[in-house]
């Protein structure tokens, strides 16, 4: 039998509705974003710093570093990002969206963003898709205040 799609926007727009909440997130990858080939990790991690502190972002890891979250804070703090992790999504056997989308389920947030170099279908509405060969860019960085603005402005 035929299943209705719901599509995942429609979900997180609902589930917004539901937490009405002032957090931002922010999940967060580490290989295709800070890890590599054309750009210095503190140069990425500045940027991100930045986009950070001006919205108020919780960080969330969704890279497959997460085992090991004193590490990722550790590297965090290294290449220049000075707030503290807030959380991790499931180590389960969901894809990378699902586990997002499953964490979104439990905890309250406003806004959201994903910067991650592999593409997630079901998130690309919140995406800042990087490429492994220049990570969070600069255009990316306007491109996710844009994202972010877009997002904040629709509660108002």
């Amino acid at each position: 039998m035929f299943k209705y799609h719901i599509p995942t926007t429609y979900k997180i727009k609902k589930l917004r509705k539901k937490w009405n909440s002032n957090e931002n997130l922010l999940f967060l990858d580490f290989d295709g974003v800070f890890f590599c080939e054309k750009e210095f990790p503190t140069t990425i991690g500045k940027r991100i710093d930045k986009l950070i502190e001006e919205y108020d972002l919780k960080i969330v890891i969704s890279s497959s570093w997460r085992y090991d979250l004193d590490e990722c804070q550790r590297i965090l703090t290294e290449i220049g990002i000075n707030k503290p992790i807030s959380g991790s999504t499931t180590m389960e056997g969901l894809n990378r969206n699902d586990q997002i989308l499953d964490y979104l389920k439990k905890h309250p947030f406003n806004a959201i963003i994903v910067i991650d170099d592999s593409f997630l279908a079901k998130l690309v509405d919140y995406q800042i898709k990087c490429t492994f060969e220049y990570g969070f860019t600069a255009q990316l960085y306007e491109e996710a205040k844009i994202l972010l603005d877009k997002q904040i402005t629709d509660v108002q």
